[in-house]
């Protein structure tokens, strides 16, 4: 497994985050690669918006997912996208 991500502080409230993410499995089980893009909006020191879009890329046999979830696996070999947004606040 392999991965790169970087955050970049666009404005004081606004960072934008980003991944690539490659894992494989042992002899023919394929291997995919997880690419997102997401971004992080501060209200105040303590309450953040977030939201992120994924694609995983998928070989042949293999069933990544791009929530961690067995029911969300996709059939092998195929592709899926996703998203998710929230709000964040620190008690």
């Amino acid at each position: 497994m392999a991965w790169i991500g970087a955050n970049y502080r666009v404005l004081p409230a606004l960072t934008l985050l980003t991944g690539v993410y490659y894992a494989t499995l042992n002899k023919s089980g394929g291997h995919g690669t997880l690419v997102t893009l997401g971004a992080k909006y501060d209200l105040s020191k303590r309450t953040s918006l977030y939201g992120t879009v994924a694609s995983v890329f998928n070989s042949r046999n293999a069933t990544f997912s791009v929530e961690a979830s067995p029911d969300t696996m996709p059939r092998a070999g195929a592709n899926q996208q996703g998203a998710y947004a929230g709000i964040i606040h620190l008690f």
